[in-house]
């Protein structure tokens, strides 16, 4: 099961920055699992979804690989 994440974390397992990810909170495309209270946390699977949903095809294949091997762990 994918456990929460804080913003740098999230950042760090999809290859943005943690600007980016605050930027997809604010613009609704994340929305933390502990509202109003920082640091902010995501599910890393929501993070996982929002990255694909806002990447290029060709970072598709590599961010499946990463989400089936989280899951093997």
């Amino acid at each position: 099961m994918f456990g929460t994440v804080t913003t740098s974390e999230a950042a760090e397992h999809v290859g943005v920055s943690p600007f980016t990810v605050r930027k997809w909170d604010e613009r609704g495309y994340l929305a933390p699992v502990n509202p109003g209270h920082k640091p902010s946390r995501y599910r890393l699977a929501d993070v996982i979804a929002a990255d694909v949903a806002r990447r290029p095809q060709a970072w598709h294949d590599t961010l499946d690989a990463l989400a089936r091997e989280l899951c093997l762990t």
